[in-house]
């Protein structure tokens, strides 16, 4: 794929539908790490995909707008 900023939620809404299609998955689909302060996981939470179980940041930020601007 093409990395298109701003796109994150989007993305993270299709992996965890892809990643719960697998043949392998039963469906429920976790998330954890802190790697780019969460946002990965933090916005794919946000469109609410319904195989996401449950996410897990290890770091994050107190207020994504203090950390932008």
């Amino acid at each position: 794929g093409v990395a298109v900023p701003h796109d994150e939620a989007e993305d993270g809404y299709d992996t965890v539908e892809w990643v719960a299609s697998l043949p392998y998955v039963n469906g429920r689909v976790g998330m954890w790490g802190g790697s780019y302060l969460a946002t990965t996981q933090l916005t794919a939470a946000s469109l609410a995909p319904p195989h996401l179980v449950a996410i897990a940041p290890s770091s994050s930020y107190a207020s994504r707008y203090d950390m932008v601007y």
